[in-house]
């Protein structure tokens, strides 16, 4: 299905930006966040320490990015950060994550604080992916 045509007067999308929290030694630090932007060019900018959501925000407000992988904990972290709404999160687009399941009041923060659809994903572990692609 096409997105529908933009009108003449919208402003151009955001060049795709990917939020990375997640550290070098976890799979979806390295594979998914660096070897994935290098291959594909794409612009990722990352959060170094400990996260913090403010300075999360600030991140996502200064560079204007587009994307952002979570886990459950930093989500609820982000969702229930009481300075939120000082920030400027609407060029976020796509937001997922994975790892564990989210919990329902998570999943419909998530939508209010990013107003996007998000995904999750659980159970799906690299090796599941490389016994899933080896057949």
């Amino acid at each position: 299905m096409l997105a529908p045509a933009a009108a003449p007067d919208d402003p151009p999308p955001l060049p795709p930006c990917q939020l990375v929290s997640s550290p070098l030694f976890h799979v979806s630090g390295l594979h998914s966040a660096a070897v994935m932007m290098l291959a594909t060019g794409l612009k990722s900018v990352w959060l170094l320490g400990r996260f913090d959501p403010a300075v999360a925000m600030r991140v996502i407000e200064e560079e204007r990015c587009t994307g952002w992988s979570f886990t459950e904990t930093l989500l609820h972290r982000m969702v229930n950060f009481p300075d939120a709404a000082k920030y400027d999160l609407s060029s976020i687009k796509n937001v997922g994550g994975g790892g564990s399941p989210v919990a329902p009041s998570l999943s419909s923060g998530r939508v209010r604080s990013f107003r996007t659809r998000a995904t999750a994903s659980h159970r799906l572990r690299p090796d599941r992916v490389l016994r899933a692609r080896g057949r």
